[in-house]
């Protein structure tokens, strides 16, 4: 159950290094562009991506641990 804790936990600290890089990189390309000025309403706000963040991080934690306790119960019969 921990190596499935731990799976998560990667998988959804590598999930949340994406959003926030791909949140800058989108940010950084609305702001230079002057073309691009319509998608701008668009932009995020930090708190909105830390909260999508937190909540991508528990669930993957927690789809993990349950996917690790189903597959031990199944196996063992515990």
């Amino acid at each position: 159950m921990i190596e499935g804790l731990v799976q998560g936990l990667i998988g959804g600290v590598l999930a949340v290094g994406f959003v926030f890089v791909a949140r800058n990189w989108l940010d950084s390309l609305l702001n230079r562009s002057s073309r691009l000025t319509l998608l701008q309403k668009f932009s995020i706000e930090s708190g909105d991506v830390v909260l999508a963040c937190v909540i991508v991080l528990l669930t993957g934690i927690v789809l993990a641990v349950s996917s690790s306790v189903l597959a031990t119960r199944r196996f063992l019969d515990v």
